[in-house]
């Protein structure tokens, strides 16, 4: 997404911050995975856990938050919601929640998912019920129509590792709401350029 972000974003950053549940800086196991971020972008900060949202907010500039593996205590947590549903808009501000499920048990995740502009899902044949019940929220006549894209996109696009699908939720996206669902944004390995996927769905009634 890093690496990507001058096309996956319409904004460059004056601030990225990285928070996970632990010291991606000094541990052992994460040491590489923080080498390899401060690379791509070499002003990123690290952070412990949920970091003091107060003061990202108040940093000059445009600032990108990703909260990765936090997904139990982001939900749960009433200054998490707020950067959400209010702060992320009002201080130019971009949040990114990397979670295993939208559908986690918790006070705030309903709202959080709602006040979310974009999603992105992976395949997972472990947790279909996840995804059946994402394809309802969209279109409540169809519950298996997120299944249907990604094993499409699993037949005929094999050189994407994990089959995923870009849902767009923007209300400020011109494009209509039964084409918000793409894959294949990122850069072609081989020709080195973007060809994006676009799915239509016929609405049923």
């Amino acid at each position: 997404m890093l690496k990507e972000r001058d096309h996956i974003f319409s904004t460059e950053f004056t601030h990225v911050h990285y928070c996970s549940p632990t010291n991606v800086e000094t541990s052992e196991k994460d040491k590489h995975y923080a080498e390899e971020l401060s690379k791509i972008y070499p002003h990123i900060e690290f952070h412990l856990g949920i970091p003091n949202y107060k003061e990202i907010l108040e940093e000059e500039g445009k600032k990108l938050i990703i909260l990765d593996d936090l997904s139990e205590s982001v939900l749960n947590d009433p200054k998490s919601y707020q950067l959400f549903a209010v702060g992320s808009a009002h201080h130019s501000c971009s949040v990114v929640l990397l979670a295993q499920t939208l559908f986690l048990k918790s006070k705030y995740g309903v709202a959080v998912s709602r006040n979310c502009s974009h999603k992105v899902v992976f395949l997972d044949k472990g947790h279909l019920l996840d995804l059946s019940q994402l394809s309802k929220n969209a279109f409540p006549q169809q519950g298996n129509i997120f299944y249907k894209m990604l094993c499409w996109i699993e037949e005929h696009c094999p050189h994407i590792f994990t089959p995923y699908i870009l849902i767009n939720n923007s209300h400020l996206s011109r494009i209509p709401s039964n084409m918000r669902f793409s894959t294949n944004i990122l850069r072609d390995p081989q020709t080195k350029k973007y060809l994006p996927i676009y799915f239509e769905v016929e609405e049923k009634k």
